[in-house]
């Protein structure tokens, strides 16, 4: 396990001030920032911008998991990468090119996709980003996050729609978890591979999801509590949508209807 810092240096301060003097953040929040460690499940158009995003803001660790390598269409919103790049692993690519930026942050790559070996990355870690492109890795990771208490934001986006929430233990026995609002039946084609979507847009839901994940590692109160927001990029809408739980559930109802 990587040793805590106890102390910002002079130069980390100066290179994090303008996070340091946001009253919700402050040098506290910052040293938190530098000893926590964040897993992104999915490192592309949302998972490496979210990852670049995380690692400038100066967290420490991060794990990078992805099966997948660079092809000549993801360029266009998947701006960490190059046509160099084609062909290589995603995760390998991310790790070099952060590496290089960001001086404070180790990176774990992980070639594979998410899968029960996976789940050996996430007890360390303090937040997990679901960045992936489809509902059974989505499902797989509530699963993996909820039966071992750890905080998951999740983000998606096609065509000019998206949506993010983020789930955690409390959370989720007032409000449910992510099978609750798409069970593990939920069939869809809605992805970027089949219906497109514009670079500019999945920057923002990686922001979004980004923001979310920061602001939980240096203590922010959480401004999606119990709501799944949704994302209209035609309109510029925002919707924040209550979340309810299912009490049959194949998740969490089981476990909840024991404590109850």
């Amino acid at each position: 396990m990587t040793e805590q810092l106890k102390a910002l240096s002079s130069r980390q301060f100066i290179r994090y001030s303008r996070q340091i003097m946001l009253p919700s953040c402050g040098e506290n929040g910052q040293l938190k920032l530098l000893n926590a460690h964040a897993v992104i499940v999915g490192v592309g158009g949302l998972g490496q911008q979210a990852a670049q995003l995380l690692a400038a803001a100066g967290v420490g660790r991060l794990t990078l998991i992805d099966p997948d390598t660079i092809a000549l269409d993801n360029l266009p919103r998947q701006t960490l990468y190059r046509d160099s790049h084609i062909g290589q692993a995603k995760v390998l690519v991310a790790a070099r090119k952060l590496r290089q930026r960001y001086s404070d942050c180790q990176i774990t790559p992980v070639i594979e996709p998410f899968g029960a070996e996976s789940t050996q990355h996430l007890p360390t870690a303090d937040v997990i980003l679901d960045c992936s492109d489809n509902f059974a890795c989505r499902h797989a990771l509530s699963q993996a996050t909820y039966r071992q208490r750890l905080p998951l934001v999740s983000a998606a986006i096609a065509a000019e729609k998206a949506w993010l929430a983020m789930f955690t233990a409390s959370d989720i026995e007032k409000f449910g978890c992510l099978h609750c609002v798409f069970p593990s039946d939920t069939q869809t084609q809605q992805h970027c591979a089949s219906m497109g979507v514009m670079g500019a847009a999945v920057a923002t839901v990686a922001s979004l999801q980004a923001q979310l994940a920061l602001g939980y590692l240096y203590g922010q109160s959480q401004p999606l509590n119990g709501q799944l927001l949704h994302v209209d990029f035609a309109t510029l809408q925002f919707r924040p949508v209550q979340r309810s739980r299912d009490p049959q559930c194949d998740n969490c109802a089981t476990s909840l209807r024991r404590c109850s």
